[in-house]
């Protein structure tokens, strides 16, 4: 059955609710508000989203591009890269930081997002417990997706010890593995190297 008790809405009615009820929420006292632009705003929806902080009488003095905005301070005699990773790409800018920082060069890099270092991390993850325990836990859509579930403790355990000790529970066993924080490194390169 089609859903047609909001099909009167168009998306800018959806973000425009969306937008007055965080303001009615957390704007009480604020007098101005800086916007922070992704990368992948669009001047189309920019331009909806100012018509409709001007609907809604929102104090917004200036935008600032999200990567201008991540530079905290200068730094002298450096080259500043920005690297905002999507789902599927990644937009990477250079900052030139003559007078006040500023986009100097700025790319879209196809399937190069946290998507595709997901997965290179887990088929790793996969290759290392077929290699040391003789399990391949890529075997199955439940076992991969049990991967993809622990991929981020595993990563900030990595961050932190250099080498995680890593276990599975299937079917009654325990299997286990260990992966190094370089080889999570290495299996990256080629993503990493598109950027």
């Amino acid at each position: 059955i089609p859903e047609e008790r909001f099909s009167h809405l168009c998306p800018g009615d959806l973000a425009s609710f969306q937008i007055e009820n965080i303001w009615r929420k957390h704007g009480s006292g604020v007098k101005e508000l800086i916007v922070i632009v992704p990368q992948n705003m669009t001047v189309d929806n920019l331009g909806l989203f100012l018509g409709i902080a001007d609907d809604l009488d929102l104090p917004v003095v200036s935008l600032i591009d999200a990567a201008v905005a991540a530079t905290r301070r200068q730094y002298k005699d450096a080259l500043l890269i920005h690297i905002d990773l999507g789902l599927h790409l990644a937009y990477v800018s250079r900052l030139s930081q003559v007078g006040m920082t500023q986009i100097d060069r700025s790319e879209i890099i196809q399937d190069t997002g946290l998507l595709k270092l997901y997965e290179c991390w887990v088929r790793k993850i996969g290759k290392n417990f077929v290699a040391q325990s003789r399990f391949d836990p890529l075997h199955s859509a439940e076992l991969e997706q049990l991967l993809f579930n622990r991929l981020l403790d595993w990563l900030h355990e990595a961050s932190l010890n250099k080498l995680v000790n890593m276990k599975i529970e299937y079917l009654g066993e325990e299997y286990s593995a260990s992966i190094e924080l370089k080889e999570l490194i290495d299996v990256a390169l080629p993503i990493y190297n598109q950027m």
